[in-house]
């Protein structure tokens, strides 16, 4: 056992795992872009199904335009797709 001292200035003891197992890499955007939530994405402004297969046109870190209607959407469409997926 070890003791971890935390942010708070309070010590708690903890077994630190000191193996070296390996994770496999799985990537988020695959994991969305396969699933079928990618495809039940409409745009709250038009009601058009979005389109990741074809093009989405980022505007900044954490928005994009709908194809059809130009209207700037935010990621947080996508962020529900991922909860839904269990991918948080």
């Amino acid at each position: 056992m070890k003791e971890i001292k935390t942010l708070t200035n309070h010590r708690r003891s903890d077994e630190i795992s000191t193996g070296t197992e390996r994770k496999k890499f799985q990537s988020v955007t695959r994991i969305f872009l396969t699933s079928n939530k990618s495809r039940d994405i409409i745009c709250p402004h038009c009601g058009n199904k979005l389109s990741f297969e074809v093009e989405i046109e980022w505007m900044g870190p954490d928005a994009f335009l709908c194809g059809t209607c130009d209207n700037l959407l935010h990621m947080s469409l996508i962020h529900r797709a991922l909860r839904d997926l269990g991918v948080e």
